[in-house]
């Protein structure tokens, strides 16, 4: 699994960070001007997705017979940006969405298997 650095090295990235479920941003790194404060925010936004995901996957999972769990990433992408979660829904980054590669990107986020 890529460090944050590392993450932040891919085309595109401009934020990467790590948070936990309650919403607390455990550690990032930007190439733009992310205030702590920002930064908090997004980890909130990250997690309350995460959850809510791991929720309803779990709920399909045992109605529809398919296995949507453990989760081990998600994208959400709108106007010019994508944030790309991975690690089991708990480390992610921002990235511009005309330069991402999201396949590398998802391979660097690495899977919580």
């Amino acid at each position: 699994m890529a460090t944050l650095q590392e993450l932040l090295d891919l085309e595109g990235v401009v934020v990467a960070g790590e948070f936990d479920f309650e919403g607390r941003m455990l550690d990032y790194e930007a190439k733009m001007d992310m205030p702590e404060e920002m930064a908090q925010m997004a980890a909130q936004f990250c997690a309350a997705v995460s959850v809510m995901l791991n929720t309803m996957a779990s709920s399909f999972a045992d109605r529809s017979g398919m296995n949507w769990v453990p989760q081990h990433g998600w994208a959400y992408s709108g106007g010019e940006w994508t944030a790309c979660i991975g690690d089991g829904g708990k480390r992610g980054v921002f990235v511009e969405t005309s330069k991402a590669d999201f396949n590398r990107l998802f391979e660097a986020l690495g899977e919580d298997r």
